[in-house]
């Protein structure tokens, strides 16, 4: 049975959070593509902390795509480096060392790395 690969989110806008989940092996170009779908359809989406799960998530990132991203992005004026978060759920070392070349992407981001669901959701709490 093939298993099947997508990302997903979900916006919590009372604790101004936005859930990224990926499971199974999706493309990066999909990642991308969640991302400016989030971009688009969430309002003031670069203003919210974001957990992004990739506990489930067995493929690799194209790092192109998330540069990209990067680039075509607009910094909130309003927000002093390091006001939004992103916290990354990972149980994978390697992807752990990876990501964190990203953070060099996003210098108004601080970002940090967990492999429990709680903790992640505390640290993005305290804004």
């Amino acid at each position: 049975m093939e298993r099947q690969s997508n990302v997903e989110y979900f916006v919590d806008e009372s604790g101004g959070i936005i859930v990224i989940r990926a499971t199974g092996t999706p493309t990066s170009a999909a990642f991308a593509e969640t991302l400016q779908e989030i971009r688009n359809c969430v309002k003031d989406a670069e203003t919210f902390n974001r957990l992004i799960d990739l506990r489930r998530y067995t493929g690799h990132y194209d790092f192109h795509h998330i540069e990209e991203f990067a680039q075509s992005r607009k910094r909130p004026e309003q927000n002093p480096p390091n006001t939004v978060r992103v916290a990354i759920l990972t149980h994978d070392a390697h992807e752990r060392a990876r990501l964190a070349g990203v953070a060099i992407l996003f210098p108004d981001v601080a970002f940090d790395y967990f492999t429990r669901y709680r903790e992640a959701t505390e640290w993005l709490s305290k804004r």
